[in-house]
């Protein structure tokens, strides 16, 4: 797990479970007479850290806390990436054949876009900002789309005799 440095994740002390209990193990002189073992619950999220490391309580203690505040970081972080991969979509690589318009400035000039199928003859003025041809051609391009999607959702069957 990543430090929770860069994630500013705050615990409070009314969202925490926290349990001690005796460490299992091998015996030795302290381990299995004290309760130094501790498990830490973020009770709105469920997460959970345990620590039987050191024989001291604190100590363990300190080290569940921040082994669960990085938990919390992680999954703060895939909460984030999630809703921006919602927002942005599905991505197109930029590749070859992928482009929605070609400009040909020589020999003849010419503009095609691609999604519509629209030509224009005159490359230099779509370069200096007159895109109102291109807009046209894709608002009823966009426009046969989208009624050519809906005839193809909900199909109509004529009734059998």
């Amino acid at each position: 797990m990543l430090p929770a440095d860069d994630a500013h994740v705050e615990l409070y002390e009314g969202d925490l479970r926290i349990d001690t209990f005796r460490s299992s193990g091998p015996g030795g002189q302290h381990r299995n007479k004290a309760d130094t073992a501790v498990r830490i619950v973020h009770e709105p999220t469920g997460l959970q850290s345990t620590c039987d490391m050191s024989r001291s309580q604190a100590r363990n203690k300190a080290m569940a806390k921040e082994a669960l505040l990085s938990r919390l970081a992680h999954r703060l972080r895939q909460q984030q990436a999630a809703k921006i991969a919602q927002l942005v979509g599905q991505r197109v690589p930029a590749e070859f054949g992928s482009q929605i318009r070609s400009y040909v400035l020589s020999p003849g000039q010419l503009v095609v876009d691609h999604r519509t199928g629209y030509k224009a003859a005159n490359a230099r003025a779509v370069l200096d900002g007159d895109l109102s041809a291109l807009r046209e051609a894709w608002h009823l391009w966009r426009l046969k789309h989208r009624r050519l999607n809906s005839v193809h959702a909900f199909p109509t069957t004529e009734p059998k005799a």
